[in-house]
């Protein structure tokens, strides 16, 4: 019996490449889901367009999208790191420079992952 059950949708954003597209993979991942008021994801993908390819320089994303249905007004972004002392030093590094972060005003809520894919994972 199913006493509980949550689906959703999500879109890549349009200037995303394909996940698995050739990106190094990690050990360890990042996600993060943030909850936007209604209005604010197109100012949003405006500003990830913009700031992204200044981040990868950084370390790749693997992922970035929208939620389509289930939880609206939602964003999501993945990143690989080796080890969580990577995740430290790439985070620290990306956070001290003007280019980063790149979120829009309306966020209500964040929620952070870290992620280890299992041994059969693609993601690995």
């Amino acid at each position: 019996m199913i006493m509980n059950m949550e689906s959703e949708i999500w879109n890549p954003a349009s200037f995303m490449r394909p996940m698995g597209g050739g990106q190094e993979l990690g050990n360890v991942y990042e996600m993060r889901i943030y909850t936007y008021k209604p209005g604010s994801i197109p100012e949003l993908l405006n500003r990830w367009e913009k700031a992204l390819p200044w981040r990868e320089q950084f370390s790749p994303c693997v992922a970035a999208m929208h939620s389509e249905l289930g939880g609206l007004n939602r964003w999501m972004h993945v990143w690989p790191y080796k080890d969580l002392n990577h995740r430290d030093e790439i985070r620290k590094a990306a956070s001290g420079t003007p280019n980063w972060p790149s979120g829009a005003p309306g966020r209500i809520r964040q929620e952070n992952k870290i992620l280890i894919p299992a041994s059969f994972s693609p993601m690995r």
